[in-house]
This record gives structure tokens, C-alpha cells and sequence, in this order.
């Protein structure tokens, strides 16, 4: 396995680059190999669907419409979607990329939707 990059944003001007090294030395070391392997899956596809979605590449921190555009395709099943429905073009570059399976609805997962705040969408 490769030495994952650091997934710290940006250099903090209050640290220097030693403290950022060592903070992602300590991720890096507590941090199990099988965790390690799956944040760099899910950042590849993350990163792929960002791509195929809206041509552009991730920003730190990523804006909360694009986080939700990832919800959204992500809720549904595309395989009865319009062939120009974005969500359907997006999944089918995936699935051509070997990253996603098919058009249907992925399994509901805590891991994806812990990107929502507390009490989201809220009812009231």
C-alpha cells in the first residue's frame, strides 16, 4: 500500500510544515490499513463523480450544493431515469470507469451519510 497524501486542508499559517508533517504522520500511524484503504476508494470516487458530474476537480472545503448534488445522486434509482437526467450521465461515466455498478440505488450507508449536519433535513 502506498503512503496515502495527507487529507488535512489546507497548511495552517500556525503550524509549520514539521507540525503538518507530524499531524499526518499521526493520522497516517493510528489510523488502521483497511480505513486508510477505504478513504482512498471513497476519494477516488468522490473525486471521479465530482469530475463526471460538474467537470472540475474537489475544493477544500467542498461547497454544501455539491455535497448535496452527491446525496442526491446517490438517493435514487437511475435506471428509470431520462437518458439526459445528469445523475443517469454522471453514473454511467462511473460505471464505464469500473468505479460504480449499475444505475440502481447503492445500499443506504451510515459511512456515506455521516457528511449531514444533526437533525438534517429537519422537520419542523
Amino acid at each position: 500500500m502506498t503512503t496515502p497524501q495527507p487529507y488535512l486542508p489546507s497548511p495552517s499559517p500556525a503550524l509549520s510544515a514539521a507540525d503538518q508533517e507530524t499531524l499526518t504522520d499521526l493520522y497516517v500511524r493510528g489510523t488502521p490499513e483497511n480505513t486508510l484503504r477505504a478513504y482512498e476508494r471513497d476519494l477516488l470516487y468522490i473525486t471521479a463523480w465530482k469530475a463526471a458530474r460538474f467537470g472540475s476537480v474537489l475544493d477544500w472545503p467542498e461547497s454544501e450544493a455539491t455535497a448535496l448534488a452527491f446525496i442526491l445522486d446517490h438517493a435514487r434509482d437511475l435506471s428509470g431515469a431520462p437518458k439526459d437526467d445528469i445523475a443517469r450521465q454522471t453514473a454511467e461515466a462511473l460505471i464505464f470507469q469500473g468505479l460504480r455498478k449499475s444505475l440502481a440505488c447503492p445500499a443506504p450507508s451510515r459511512h456515506w451519510t455521516g457528511v449531514l449536519p444533526p437533525g438534517w433535513p429537519s422537520t419542523g
